[in-house]
């Protein structure tokens, strides 16, 4: 049986690939990324410097109806909407200097975005790494090709199952072999435009119907030709972030092993530690609001919008500004109600 919690060989390949990452630093970006660690390591209100990731929605639609997805189960947090040009380009040229990494997936499916390959090249010209992840149903020849010649660096083709009825079960909507004859085309595009990237991971959730055939699964991604396969724990939709009940979902966890992300006590957090998201990185919606985190998922929960503020000033609002609070020993006490105010996900300070 296949290993499937976060063992060592696995922290291996992900160190390798933060390895990779590095590549795209300059001394302005390794500046900027030693003072948001630092900056993280003593919980400072304030950040000097600028968020060193950036993940974006491309678009918070998609063509699946996922069972244990928000977007899935067409409960959208706001507007459906594409990502704007001006957006995109707004947010890319003000943080491009400073940011090392460009996430290009939260709520939706990226592929449905029609100028996404041309997106994707004008963050790789600037030096800048680049991952996407999509259930790849909507891969064409052209398409293939485009993503290639794009400069992609990591691609997650998500593929919950060995086959066809344990895949349809989760990803309602999908069909198996398309996927996996679509995978077996980029490949064959990477490969004729003699290119290494993007790196291919076949990411399979780990659920009660997919946890007896993750051998079939390794073995499916070696056969495909992959470059990994990684089995992932099943990801709750955002509210038992918020310590509410997720005893509904018990038919879709696996029974042989349990991963923190299923289990939510009241009033305990996830994990020990305090929030690195805060330091990190911003969420960047379709329509330009800023999100605190992947996790927060609707509009009122926004910190900010881009077509209002430079990302500089939203980065040091008053509302991140009383989200870092939270982890130190003097939180702000400013009557404005943020999202990460109920969070369970890291370890808030005692005073709570």
């Amino acid at each position: 049986m296949s290993a499937w919690s976060y063992n060592p060989v696995d922290r291996w390949r992900d160190f390798k690939r933060h390895l990779q990452v590095l590549k795209h630093l300059t001394p302005t970006r390794a500046f900027n990324l030693a003072v948001n660690l630092l900056c993280a390591r003593f919980k400072t209100r304030r950040v000097p410097g600028y968020p060193y990731v950036l993940r974006l929605d491309p678009t918070n639609l998609c063509n699946f109806k996922c069972v244990l997805c928000p977007t899935g189960m067409r409960n959208y947090g706001r507007k459906p909407a594409m990502m704007k040009r001006e957006t995109y380009k707004k947010a890319i040229d003000e943080l491009s200097p400073w940011i090392i990494r460009v996430w290009y997936y939260i709520w939706g499916e990226p592929l449905l975005h029609p100028e996404l390959p041309e997106w994707i090249n004008y963050a790789v010209k600037r030096g800048l790494s680049t991952n996407l992840s999509t259930n790849l149903s909507l891969l064409t020849p052209d398409l293939a090709k485009n993503l290639v010649a794009s400069g992609i660096e990591y691609l997650i083709a998500s593929v919950d199952g060995a086959n066809s009825e344990t895949y349809s079960k989760y990803r309602i909507g999908g069909n198996f072999q398309e996927v996996v004859g679509n995978i077996r085309l980029l490949l064959d595009e990477r490969r004729k435009a003699r290119s290494k990237n993007p790196f291919v991971e076949l990411q399979c959730l780990v659920t009660s119907d997919t946890e007896n055939q993750l051998d079939e699964v390794e073995k499916l991604g070696m056969e495909i030709g992959v470059d990994r396969v990684r089995f992932m724990p099943l990801a709750l939709p955002y509210f038992p972030y918020r310590g509410e009940d997720s005893s509904g979902f018990e038919g879709w966890f696996p029974k042989k092993q349990r991963n923190y992300r299923y289990i939510y006590e009241p009033g305990k957090p996830a994990n020990n530690s305090s929030c690195f998201w805060l330091y990190e990185g911003l969420t960047l919606n379709p329509d330009g609001g800023i999100s605190p985190c992947c996790r927060s998922y609707f509009k009122n929960e926004d910190f900010g919008n881009i077509h209002n503020d430079s990302v500089r000033k939203i980065f040091n609002n008053e509302k991140f500004q009383k989200a870092r609070s939270l982890f130190s020993q003097n939180p702000i006490w400013n009557g404005i109600p943020i999202v990460c105010d109920g969070c369970r996900d890291f370890q808030q300070s005692p005073h709570l």
